[in-house]
């Protein structure tokens, strides 16, 4: 058997039980030139063999159920009206802040620049902030649902 065949019939806890004992130089795993085709297949495993493996098995799962992305939801600062003016008045307030997920949703979020994974808090005196990161939310442009993908 060679040991493209023994890395396809290795179930993924086989796989990260012969990783582990790699990382623990229990086994040998032997970094090559990467020449498959000339390989005489007499190292018990090697890196090009199992980034391959690895790579198939991903494109197969996601074949048969491919992830669908959300879309990205806009961040609405609008100004206040006269009466959420007076409202707010003692908290300086001038604006308002819209379309925002469910507070302490996993959310992704973008400042245009950065993605991280955070999630949108209020405090007692009903200002929005990032609870993850306790960054003020004034660089955040847009949030997106964090999808769970089932195999």
């Amino acid at each position: 058997m060679t040991n493209y065949e023994l890395i396809q019939e290795m179930e993924p806890y086989q796989l990260a039980e012969f990783l582990r004992k790699v990382s623990d130089g229990e086994t040998e795993f032997t970094v090559c030139d990467r020449e498959c085709e000339s390989c005489a297949n007499d190292i018990e495993m090697c890196e090009a063999l199992i980034e391959r493996w690895l790579k198939e098995d991903c494109e197969n799962l996601i074949a048969e159920k491919p992830i669908e992305l959300e879309p990205w939801r806009k961040i609405i600062t609008r100004p206040l009206n006269d009466e959420e003016k007076e409202e707010y008045k003692e908290l300086g307030w001038d604006y308002i802040l819209e379309n925002l997920p469910s507070y302490e949703e996993d959310v992704l979020v973008t400042d245009g620049d950065n993605v991280w994974v955070d999630y949108f808090e209020k405090d007692e005196n009903g200002c929005v902030y990032l609870g993850g990161t306790d960054e003020c939310v004034d660089g955040v442009v847009a949030w997106m649902p964090i999808r769970k993908y089932e195999l």
